[in-house]
C-alpha cells in the first residue's frame, strides 16, 4: 500500500485508512447478496459503511479519501429513487397479479381450448383457477395449464 508523506505524518489518518479499507471490504462481501448481485440493502450497507470510516481530519471538499457532503446528498438521492423504483415494481407485479387472477376467474365454467405442452390440445371445462408464481393457472380436466396455452375459449 503506498502512502503519501502527507498521510505519513500523521498516525490517525493511517488507521483510519486501514481500518477503512478493512471494514469497505468486510462490507462489500456482507452486502452481496446470495446470488451475488448487489440490492437496495447492499446500497444501503455500503452508504453506512463509507460515512462511519470517513475521516474527520479530511477536509469534507472532497480529498482523495474522504466523500464530500455534495457526493452524499447524491448517495442518498440514489437510493431514495433505487426505493422508488423497487416500490413501483412490486405495484406492478401486483397489478399484473391481478389482471392474470381475474381473465382466469372470467374462464370458469367455460369450455376451453389449450395446448398441452406436448403438441397436442386438450378440452374441457375450466374448474378452478389459481396464481402460480406470478402466472395465472386454469385447471382443465384435474390438470393445471398457464392461460396463455388457452387457444379457443366457448360457453
Amino acid at each position: 500500500m503506498l502512502i503519501s508523506s502527507a498521510t505519513q505524518a500523521n498516525p490517525v489518518t493511517q488507521a483510519n485508512q486501514a481500518s477503512t479499507a478493512s471494514t469497505a471490504s468486510n462490507s462489500l462481501d456482507t452486502a452481496i447478496n446470495p446470488n451475488g448481485q448487489l440490492n437496495s440493502n447492499s446500497f444501503l450497507q455500503l452508504l453506512v459503511s463509507e460515512m462511519q470510516n470517513q475521516d474527520p481530519l479530511q477536509s469534507s471538499s472532497g480529498g482523495s479519501s474522504g466523500t464530500s457532503g455534495t457526493q452524499f446528498i447524491t448517495q442518498l438521492a440514489m437510493f431514495s429513487m433505487l426505493q422508488q423504483m423497487t416500490s413501483m415494481a412490486q405495484t406492478d407485479q401486483s397489478i399484473l397479479n391481478s389482471q392474470s387472477i381475474s381473465s382466469g376467474a372470467e374462464m370458469l365454467g367455460k369450455q376451453v381450448t389449450l395446448n398441452d405442452g406436448n403438441g397436442g390440445n386438450v378440452s374441457g371445462v375450466v374448474s378452478a383457477v389459481a396464481l402460480n408464481n406470478g402466472s395465472a393457472e386454469v385447471t382443465v380436466n384435474n390438470q393445471a395449464y398457464p392461460v396463455s396455452d388457452i387457444t379457443n375459449i366457448s360457453q
